[in-house]
């Protein structure tokens, strides 16, 4: 039901403000509420859910910069590992035999364009 109400009303703040304004009536006309209700679990339930959404939202905040943590981490990976196959390149060019196997290895991977050494192999 919460899924329901919170698509109809959109963003949590407005869900909030919503339950606030319900304690706040429920607090004024306590003598008109079935009797199966018991206010003070009622407004207990609603605090507790504002303390969930919270926690939500630091989650979330917290998940964006793992994210990113991510992206940089992986962007340094890249970087290091293009260095190591543009030293492989340029020593397999200067005719070292075990750098000519690293960079055919790694060749695949980082080879772009037309004339790329790959794409010359496959065509012979």
């Amino acid at each position: 039901m919460i899924r329901r109400l919170s698509m109809k009303i959109g963003t949590m703040a407005s869900l909030r403000s919503l339950f606030s304004s319900e304690i706040a009536l429920i607090k004024q006309h306590t003598a008109r509420l079935p009797a199966y209700i018991e206010v003070a679990s009622y407004i207990n339930d609603i605090h507790l859910y504002n303390k969930c959404a919270e926690v939500l939202e630091e989650l979330v905040q917290l998940q964006n910069k793992l994210e990113d943590a991510r992206v940089f981490i992986g962007n340094r990976f890249m970087q290091q590992t293009r260095a190591f196959f543009l030293y492989a390149r340029s020593a397999a060019a200067s005719r070292i035999v075990a750098n000519k196997k690293v960079y055919k290895e790694l060749c695949p991977y980082y080879a772009v364009g037309i004339n790329t050494p790959i794409r010359l192999l496959k065509k012979k």
